[in-house]
């Protein structure tokens, strides 16, 4: 009997080395590796194929009208010669904001925060029901979280755990008098917050 070996390659997606990816409309994900003598690439949204976007990366976009957008992007790869079977690579989950504007700490109005430091956004904000929470925390372990509302007297009006890091949406403001409120994100290594502002 001869003996076959079959060799797999794999391609992986990622933004900002995660597979989600939550920011400005200016998250690019890319594919590795890239060789565009050997393959062919197709990037994908929601399972559509993008037209003209078989690059080594992909940036989505938000429409004109939208300020959030939530998307699902992966990469199909296929050799040139035909030599292997067609492929793709993992999904990456993407947020977009467009009015990306967030803070590190309550005191801090200066919507800027590095990513040594970590990023949090709430959109959105001002809000007049209900937001979503997002944040990418600099140090691990990044899960589980715990999320805490508070008012400007220090009470708690809200707390809610996640573990699977998927943003987080708190859907029942209409419970909150309208005012400025503490909104902090804290996982097992550091803690996330920024001023959420409620308008009736």
């Amino acid at each position: 009997s001869k003996q076959v070996t079959v060799n797999v390659e794999t391609y992986q997606a990622s933004c900002d080395g995660s597979t989600y990816c939550y920011g400005c409309p200016s998250k690019t994900i890319q594919v590795t590796p890239y060789d565009n003598t050997l393959n062919d690439y197709q990037w994908y949204e929601n399972g559509v194929a993008i037209a003209g976007a078989t690059g080594a990366t992909y940036t989505p976009s938000l429409g004109a009208t939208e300020t959030i957008r939530q998307v699902k992007v992966y990469c199909a790869v296929s050799r040139k010669n035909g030599s292997c079977a067609p492929g793709r690579t993992n999904t990456v989950e993407v947020t977009l904001v467009k009015n990306c504007k967030y803070s590190r700490h309550a005191d801090d109005d200066s919507a800027h925060s590095g990513p040594a430091s970590g990023e949090l956004w709430l959109y959105p904000n001002p809000t007049t029901g209900s937001f979503t929470v997002v944040c990418q925390f600099a140090q691990q372990p990044v899960t589980p979280v715990t999320l805490t509302v508070y008012d400007l007297f220090g009470k708690v009006w809200r707390r809610q755990y996640a573990s699977d890091g998927h943003p987080i949406v708190l859907s029942e403001t209409e419970a909150l008098p309208e005012g400025i409120y503490l909104v902090q994100v804290c996982s097992p290594a550091q803690c996330l917050s920024g001023r959420l502002v409620v308008s009736r």
